[in-house]
């Protein structure tokens, strides 16, 4: 499967998401794996919600070593948010080896850095190709994979508080 975790709000854009995964199950049907959103509802989640469908499965209310888990168990994640302040999935899944495909935002840049694979904005074409591209060529995804944690130097805590000290 496939990940997301996000509240599912209007402005992490889950409606790109799906509309990309309900393009890809018509292009490629049961080659395409599970897409699992881990989030809660949040503001704006209806119409999201409305669109849930085939090979879509949302868990809510999970804590943090089942999204963990999860994490550890996915093909790559995926954050198509349009606003955010720092993005922490993509920290969150690079920090766990997990290749992370993020709408191209300043913040999710500066949260992925070379490190995420990133698509325009709302263009659930370019998610549904860049997707497909990870799922149907998996030794490009094991060497990318392979070499986050030299593109994805990430600070330990302790060093991190140093430098806000």
């Amino acid at each position: 499967f496939v990940l997301c975790v996000a509240t599912i709000e209007a402005r992490k854009d889950h409606a790109t998401l799906l509309r990309a995964w309900r393009l890809l199950r018509e292009r490629h049907g049961a080659a395409v794996p599970a897409l699992v959103l881990a989030g809660r509802a949040g503001f704006g989640a209806e119409a999201a919600l409305a669109m849930l469908g085939e090979g879509v499965h949302w868990l809510p209310g999970l804590g943090d070593a089942e999204i963990a888990a999860l994490y550890r168990a996915c093909l790559f994640t995926v954050f198509p948010s349009l606003e955010e302040g720092w993005g922490l999935p993509v920290t969150e899944a690079l920090s766990l080896g997990r290749l992370v495909l993020a709408a191209d935002r300043p913040a999710l840049r500066e949260a992925g850095g070379n490190a995420a694979l990133f698509f325009p904005p709302g263009d659930a074409a370019a998610l549904a190709d860049a997707a497909w591209d990870l799922l149907a060529h998996p030794a490009r995804r094991a060497a990318l994979e392979a070499g986050l944690a030299r593109r994805a130097p990430l600070r330990p805590w302790r060093a991190v508080a140093e430098g806000l000290a």
